[in-house]
């Protein structure tokens, strides 16, 4: 019969459908795994009722975290230190800071669950004594404005003013300067927060200090924002922009 030759191909059919719908269904059923690398931010009562200000910075390889911890209550900081025995598993993450007051150490033990950009849990103090909960938020993450940048500003009589800007991000701080033809002048009190720029240039005239004030939006490319000066005694602003080269 001429039907005979159609049954090994449905086999063949059924037999790659059956095996095929199991590994699709393995890929699409594997959960994602979830990244703690980042700075992550929180504020918790003490149990003596002081607030203490923490900030660890964590980086994730594999079930391995590393990365350093920094804390502060009230106006006293009690600096940087590396993070010990960090891991993750699954969304159970876990890491033990060392701390040191009036001469003795003490253990703070972390643990908690990571969702997306939050981790609650709970950090137990030396031997168990004292407990009390923490939720902490990651910082968005810090764009590094480094290389040279084409910054523009329109005068208020429509003349386009350009020049070349150089950044630099190292350790948090933010230096760099703006030239043009045979003028420059450096950037003091730069900085960078998430996508928030800030910095100054101060001139020197005819022996008088003349300071601008510039914040702006910083994307990888681009920066849109204001310069806030003085001049004849009166307070104006100007909007500039700056084009990654």
């Amino acid at each position: 019969m001429r039907t005979k030759p159609i049954v090994p191909m449905l086999i063949c059919f059924v037999a790659l459908f059956g095996l095929s719908v199991p590994r699709l269904a393995a890929q699409t059923d594997k959960p994602d795994r979830p990244n703690a690398s980042g700075t992550w931010k929180w504020v918790v009562s003490a149990p003596d009722g002081q607030t203490i200000h923490a900030m660890v910075t964590l980086k994730q390889d594999g079930e391995k975290l590393t990365g350093t911890y920094n804390s502060r209550i009230g106006e006293n900081s009690f600096g940087e230190t590396p993070v010990h025995e960090g891991k993750i598993s699954g969304r159970d993450i876990s890491f033990k800071v060392i701390r040191k007051l009036n001469d003795q150490e003490f253990t703070l033990s972390y643990g908690g669950k990571i969702d997306g950009d939050r981790i609650k849990g709970s950090v137990v103090i030396g031997d168990g004594d004292q407990k009390f909960e923490w939720d902490a938020k990651r910082e968005p993450a810090q764009l590094d404005p480094t290389g040279a940048w084409k910054w523009s500003m329109t005068r208020s009589n429509g003349e386009k003013m350009e020049a070349t800007m150089k950044l630099k991000l190292e350790s948090g701080k933010l230096t760099g300067s703006i030239a043009s033809g045979d003028f420059s002048t450096e950037i003091d009190n730069g900085r960078i927060n998430g996508d928030e720029i800030t910095f100054q240039t101060t001139v020197d005239r005819d022996g008088q200090k003349f300071v601008a004030k510039s914040k702006g939006k910083i994307t990888a490319s681009k920066i849109k924002g204001t310069v806030e000066f003085e001049t004849d005694g009166e307070k104006r602003v100007r909007e500039w922009e700056a084009q990654k080269e």
